[in-house]
């Protein structure tokens, strides 16, 4: 007895409606070939309905719903979108489709991340990193500090930020906002 979700090949899918057009029953048929009543009396009736293409495996009836897990135009638009932009993540792509035509039907990330698997397209890039002349050889040799002052947030409130990265590794070592001191002059 097969397993729920195994294929059928198409010699065991022949075989049925070789026996069943000598008369056998379905019972019977189902117990020579190992296989479920059901399935057996499945794939005859879509044979009867179809002809020769009925017993051939009909993929669009796989799974949930008979369609892959979200929408397939995600599906097409998100792999599109990691192929373009080999270096892009699955929660940025999301976010750039969410722009675009909203939450309505949008995958999770997670979702996205497995169709990027499932297609080949999650393989890590390596980055051309030359090392620059004079630049840091190893990680923490050199920090880059970058300060961006009188930043207005979305309140009105106007703030400093400073930042430190690591110039070899591209790391992000840490960042600090902080506000303006009201005894200040602008």
């Amino acid at each position: 007895m097969l397993l729920m979700g195994q294929p059928i090949h198409l010699p065991v899918r022949e075989r049925l409606i070789a026996l069943r057009s000598e008369g056998h029953t379905v019972e019977s048929i189902a117990r020579e070939v190992g296989l479920s009543f059901w399935t057996v009396r499945n794939l005859l009736r879509r044979h009867k309905k179809k002809g020769d293409l009925g017993y051939a495996p009909d993929y669009t009836s796989c799974g949930a719903g008979g369609r892959l897990r979200g929408d397939y135009f995600f599906f097409r638009a998100s792999c599109w979108l990691k192929r373009l932009h080999g270096l892009w993540g699955a929660p940025f792509i999301r976010m750039k489709l969410a722009q675009r035509y909203g939450e309505a039907g949008l995958p999770s990330s997670r979702q996205m991340q497995r169709w990027f698997r499932h297609s080949g397209l999650n393989e890590p890039r390596q980055r051309k990193s030359e090392p620059r002349e004079g630049g840091a050889q190893a990680v923490h040799d050199c920090w880059q500090v970058d300060a961006k002052e009188r930043l207005t947030l979305a309140g009105g409130q106007q703030c400093s930020y400073l930042s430190v990265v690591d110039e070899h590794s591209g790391a992000s070592l840490g960042a600090v906002f902080f506000p303006l001191s009201p005894d200040k002059p602008n």
